[in-house]
């Protein structure tokens, strides 16, 4: 147990995790005075800026832990029974899981609000790129290994991805040797379950919102659980939010994808303390200044303070007055990168814009319950899984799909 808790460093908390997690490039103040070109490639900076909050302490403890329970099974009885009955399986004999899955959690959230960020942060902090080398048995340990979700759901092309990352990794053999005996799926799920329980403490699936338009989406989170429970490793999938009522649609799916959910940032301390770091990277040579007034006005032309967009708008607005000549960071040059380099998200900002300043709506009685409990053999998509509950219970499609996903109506 001792060697297990000294293969990754000790878990942060408090002050001293978030000193840790943030990232705060270096900056010269005399680069305002500097020419246009050097000031753009410094401006570049501004997306290296991460700024710790709430859900970056939650995202790295759940990964810490999931970690530590992955790496706790490596050295049990169980664990040599289950590369036991894996060896029958990869026979093409009887296999089956014994040793169950760590841990298995999703981290679902709309893009650019730094999700992914705040995992790569984590994994950063617990040793995730680093190799752990146990001896009595000699074993290497890739804490953490992240691949991206097949854009088909393919099962195989799932299996092969995580074998090459290994091999990346480790410098093995295992991809290759899978492509040369042309494995079956259930002989490829049993080696890469071996793979995984010898040399995989935590594995990140990115991108998992891809089930929700495959007909393969089912296909795809049953053999992620039979690696879970052939392998015993922590799995995380991470996606937005329409993954999320596909998970709901299945109690079996439902619980094996409990984990955590974030929304829009709310206009807090946080978003205001976020807006006056990024100002203070100024590459502009006239000082700019930071009130409420602006701070507001990013947050709403953000979608609601969506972290990738506010620092879109505001590299936007630093190049435009550093290529024009007008110098300044302010509202005129942050509505100039709102229209001209934000163009293609004013769909899906204007809604919110006009929700701000809209009449709140009153709250109703009855709210529908989410969606779920339907056999995903006959629902491969997120809108056909709302219009088979439109049709049983009377709701109106739109309504529903509004408790789930951002719906915007436009008159024809």
């Amino acid at each position: 147990m001792n060697d297990i808790l000294d293969s990754i460093p000790p878990m942060l908390t408090g002050d001293e995790l978030m000193n840790a997690l943030a990232v705060y490039p270096s900056y010269d103040p005399s680069i305002r005075n500097k020419s246009a070109s050097e000031r753009l490639v410094a401006l570049t900076g501004l997306y290296d800026i991460y700024l710790p909050n709430q859900m970056s302490v939650e995202i790295y403890s759940k990964i810490h832990l999931a970690t530590l329970r992955s790496l706790q099974k490596k050295r049990s009885i169980t664990a040599v029974r289950q590369l036991a009955a894996n060896k029958r399986m990869m026979m093409q004999q009887q296999g089956r899981g014994i040793i169950s899955g760590a841990d298995c959690f999703t981290i679902i959230g709309k893009s650019g609000i730094g999700k992914s960020s705040t995992v790569w942060r984590a994994i950063s902090l617990i040793g995730g790129n680093r190799v752990i080398e146990w001896n009595e048995p000699f074993q290497k340990v890739i804490p953490c290994l992240v691949i991206q979700s097949p854009f088909d759901c393919s099962v195989k092309n799932l299996l092969l991805s995580i074998l090459y990352g290994i091999d990346e990794v480790l410098e093995t053999k295992y991809y290759q040797t899978a492509l040369r005996v042309h494995a079956t799926t259930d002989m490829l799920l049993a080696s890469v379950s071996t793979a995984c329980l010898n040399h995989v403490g935590t594995l990140f699936i990115d991108e998992i919102q891809s089930v929700v338009a495959s007909k393969n989406g089912r296909n795809l989170i049953n053999c992620i659980t039979q690696l879970l429970n052939m392998s015993g490793i922590s799995v995380c999938m991470i996606g937005t939010p329409e993954s999320q009522i596909f998970f709901e649609s299945a109690y079996q799916l439902g619980r094996r994808t409990l984990g955590l959910v974030y929304d829009n940032l709310p206009y807090d301390d946080y978003y205001r303390a976020f807006c006056r770091l990024l100002f203070s990277y100024c590459y502009v040579q006239n000082e700019p200044v930071l009130n409420e007034t602006v701070t507001a006005w990013l947050y709403e032309h953000s979608s609601g303070g969506n972290i990738a967009l506010t620092v879109a708008l505001i590299y936007g607005a630093s190049e435009i007055a550093i290529l024009s000549g007008k110098e300044r960071l302010n509202i005129t040059t942050l509505s100039e990168a709102y229209d001209k380099r934000l163009s293609n998200m004013h769909g899906y900002v204007e809604p919110f814009l006009r929700q701000v300043h809209a009449n709140p709506p009153k709250e109703k009685a009855n709210t529908p319950a989410p969606i779920k409990d339907y056999a995903l053999a006959d629902t491969s998509n997120l809108m056909t899984i709302a219009a088979m509950r439109a049709k049983e219970t009377k709701e109106d499609i739109v309504e529903l799909l509004k408790n789930h996903i951002p719906v915007m109506e436009v008159s024809i």
